[in-house]
């Protein structure tokens, strides 16, 4: 079975469209690679559960401050608000 192209998609050239689909296939294993790969390297290098944790949570933490100090104060509530939201919708 076929799949469709999107409608917006259909309104491009042949050529933006292609490099459009490559950049979505190059997002996608991108996050695939973090989601799947990198704890389990992560797991190896540390050796023990605890320490990944730890790893993932300082740098979470530490993203949390860069966020902070290099964000506007209007975008980071805007952006607070919305995850609220949102994890309160799940």
């Amino acid at each position: 079975m076929l799949l469709q192209r999107p409608h917006l998609l259909k309104q491009l050239e042949e050529d933006a469209s292609r490099s459009l689909s490559m950049l979505g296939g190059l997002e996608g294993l991108g996050r695939s690679i973090m989601v799947g790969l990198m704890p389990i390297v992560d797991l190896e290098v540390l050796e023990t559960r605890q320490a990944v944790t730890n790893a993932y949570l300082g740098g979470g933490c530490l993203a949390l401050l860069w966020l902070y100090t290099s964000v506007d104060e209007r975008l980071l509530f805007i952006v607070a608000m919305g995850t609220a939201l949102i994890s309160s919708l799940l």
